[in-house]
């Protein structure tokens, strides 16, 4: 990656996630991908500050309905609470808890 490359929060958030699921070491995946450990490393840390500043995850781009349901599921880390309709697909379900877990 060039040093003039530079990347927004959303593109360096979906690195991360990338990292996450590449099973790789930090040090293993920005060797692979001409990466400085050290910008991984500071925006992993920012993006968690902000996530715990804002108490909220942006898990997908498309805007979803609120319904209100009885016997709702929901997912709890700390003090985020995800209501989930329970029509969710895997894909969704496997984001929201990367993210929560990346949270914490």
């Amino acid at each position: 990656m060039e040093q003039n490359d530079r990347k927004n929060s959303r593109e360096w958030a979906e690195i991360l996630l990338d990292w996450q699921e590449s099973g790789e070491t930090q040090r293993e995946y920005c060797r692979g991908k001409s990466i400085r450990f050290s910008t991984l490393n500071y925006w992993r840390n920012k993006l968690r500050n902000d996530c715990r500043s804002n108490l909220m995850v942006k898990v997908g781009s498309a805007a979803l309905p609120t319904v209100t349901v009885r016997n709702t599921p929901t997912v709890q880390a700390g003090e985020i609470e995800v209501k989930l309709s329970g029509h969710e697909s895997e894909e969704l379900l496997a984001r929201i808890f990367k993210a929560l877990k990346a949270s914490l």
